[in-house]
């Protein structure tokens, strides 16, 4: 399998229209779901071949951070089949930066291409941001391998880093990138793309493409606000303002939430909550006729007025603090 069918095979199992094949799945969220939706990330084994210190690294050093640009290298090659194999080249790159949080306060992730790069944020308690850029491609020559890996890249411009990656593999090449940071928790992150966001406390804005577009956010729990064809929110805290073009895909993750979820779908909307939930919400269903599938323990305490159903938990908050919303149908069910 390829690079880009790989990844792109990745991105599209991280929505759950693409994954609701699971052999596992019966009902409530299954272990296979759980990890595609809201598993963990932040693999930085993919440029491991190329980090070597030892390897030439060539670090730039300035008042606001530091580079290390490595140089693309082969790192294996492999045959294709047919009558007469024709060995292709698979470069690696990695490409480094730390931009210290004095200087950046605030960070803004902006993917000019929208081409093929896993973007990828974790927070940690740490006064900079560790940017870690690998572009991997293939070709079916070092010169071929090496120019096309060349198009993947990060630019600074001010607070802002400018991504490119190319969308199409062009002739016999395939590229891609993958960035990974590690972010400082309490920091305001902008992202405008597809991205993957685990243990932010600050300020958190992702605007991801309407079609295609993936955002997941995992444990985000300070102001978040969030769009795109298909979003993948876990949590148990927060301010937080969803709106899928596509799907949402919402768990939460303690019996009381501390905060409030606003969550809009055009598409389905899939609410995931631990037995005994105790927080109060709203479900609204616009079509028509209600579409709500509910095999959660408190269904049955469910009261429906018109295309409103609501859940009164134990009391001590308002039901319009969890207010979900789709265009389509709303799907409840216990984690597992």
């Amino acid at each position: 399998m390829s690079v880009r069918t790989s990844t792109l095979l990745l991105l599209s199992c991280l929505s759950l229209a693409a994954c609701a094949s699971d052999p596992e799945r019966t009902s409530g969220l299954s272990p296979f779901l759980d990890r595609a939706l809201f598993g963990p990330f932040m693999d930085t084994s993919a440029c491991a071949a190329v980090s070597d210190p030892q390897g030439g690294t060539d670090p730039q050093r300035g008042t606001d951070g530091v580079w290390h640009r490595g140089p693309a290298r082969p790192l294996r090659a492999r045959k294709d089949g047919g009558p007469e194999p024709q060995t292709r080249v698979r470069y690696k790159r990695l490409d480094q930066l730390v931009l210290p949080l004095n200087n950046v306060p605030a960070l803004t992730l902006a993917n000019e291409q929208n081409g093929v790069m896993i973007v990828n944020v974790a927070g940690e308690t740490r006064e900079d941001w560790a940017l870690g850029l690998c572009a991997e491609s293939q070709g079916e020559s070092e010169a071929s391998a090496k120019k096309q890996a060349d198009e993947v890249s990060m630019t600074r411009a001010g607070d802002a880093m400018i991504l490119k990656a190319p969308w199409l593999a062009i002739g016999d090449q395939e590229t891609m990138g993958t960035l990974n940071i590690k972010a400082p928790a309490s920091a305001p992150l902008f992202a405008l793309g597809s991205v993957r966001v685990r243990d932010m406390t600050g300020p958190l804005f992702v605007s991801a493409p309407a079609y295609g577009g993936i955002a997941t956010l995992i444990d985000t729990s300070g102001t978040v606000t969030a769009s795109g064809a298909s979003l993948n929110f876990a949590g148990s805290k927060g301010i937080v303002t969803l709106a899928g073009n596509q799907e949402i895909n919402l768990k939460i993750t303690a019996e009381r939430f501390q905060g409030t979820i606003h969550a809009r779908s055009v598409g389905p909307l899939h609410v995931y909550i631990p037995r005994e939930f105790k927080t109060a919400f709203v479900v609204l269903v616009t079509p028509k006729k209600p579409s709500l599938t509910c095999h959660a323990d408190i269904c049955s305490k469910l009261t429906q007025a018109g295309n409103a159903f609501t859940y009164l938990g134990d009391g001590l908050n308002g039901p319009n603090d969890l207010h979900f919303v789709s265009d389509k149908e709303i799907i409840i069910e216990n984690t597992n």
